[in-house]
């Protein structure tokens, strides 16, 4: 015969959900964490746009001075021909030298400013492509923060669910429901030996005023095995409850014991 395979459901993994309003607010706040950590290097990679911009206008003013410095300095020379000496065939020939080089100064800055503008094209080109790179790793960062988060929100709920699982009577830990049983002990001998002397000469009852309670969930997280202070406060809270709830209903007998006349629940 086929051995059927067990079915695990989610309650039995314990599965839970996180809210819609939670997974907005941990989203909203992921997003934000990224952007601060990555907002100088967003900042950095926008800055290099301005300084291709800068590097550029630098090439071009000094493509522009240079050749602005060469015309002139040909135009000087051209000029002082005239009292040079020369004259004739040399001096005709100079002056074409002089002009075809001013005039080949004046050429070569179309070309300066294109490959000076062809550098900025490829820097900014550059500079798009980290920035989008760096957009895209905040948003890798911000979905990373936001699945771990929503991993430690399950895993807490989880892990809330199993101690609920794993506690007794109203749904207590397991640190609260030890603690519970030592405080209705103590609670019980208190009521028992009422009324009685302790060696040091005061009477012994139960607790009365706020006071005695939190002086009686001190004592009981110092008994309950793996209980801190917290859970001893809630298993004296649910003592409390549990005793105001059978005196309302009349029973004044609600731990096995008669109440001390003096003794208050609330």
């Amino acid at each position: 015969m086929r051995r059927r395979v067990p079915v695990v459901g989610s309650k039995d993994l314990h599965t839970v959900q996180v809210s819609p309003e939670v997974r907005a607010i941990e989203a909203r706040r992921a997003r934000r964490a990224a952007h601060r950590e990555y907002a100088p290097v967003l900042a950095a990679d926008r800055g290099a746009f301005s300084q291709a911009n800068r590097d550029y206008r630098t090439e071009a003013s000094s493509a522009k001075g240079a050749t602005n410095m060469v015309e002139g300095s040909l135009a000087q020379a051209l000029a002082g021909l005239k009292t040079s000496g020369l004259s004739g065939r040399y001096l005709q020939q100079a002056s074409k030298e002089f002009t075809s080089r001013t005039a080949d100064a004046a050429s070569a800055l179309p070309f300066l400013l294109a490959e000076a503008s062809e550098n900025r094209g490829k820097a900014n080109s550059e500079a798009r492509s980290q920035l989008m790179q760096d957009r895209a790793a905040m948003q890798q960062s911000a979905a990373g923060a936001f699945n771990q988060r929503l991993k430690e929100l399950r895993t807490a709920g989880s892990s809330a669910l199993k101690a609920k699982e794993a506690g007794k009577g109203d749904g207590a830990s397991r640190s609260v429901h030890n603690a519970l049983i030592i405080a209705v002990t103590g609670y019980s001998e208190l009521l028992k030996n009422s009324g009685k002397s302790t060696e040091e000469g005061t009477e012994i009852h139960p607790p009365r005023t706020d006071q005695e309670w939190r002086r009686f969930a001190t004592q009981v997280a110092e008994e309950a095995e793996g209980a801190d202070p917290v859970d001893a406060m809630n298993a004296v809270k649910i003592l409390r409850e549990r005793i105001n709830r059978k005196v309302k209903k009349g029973n004044l007998r609600p731990l096995g014991i008669v109440l001390h006349p003096g003794t208050t629940s609330g």
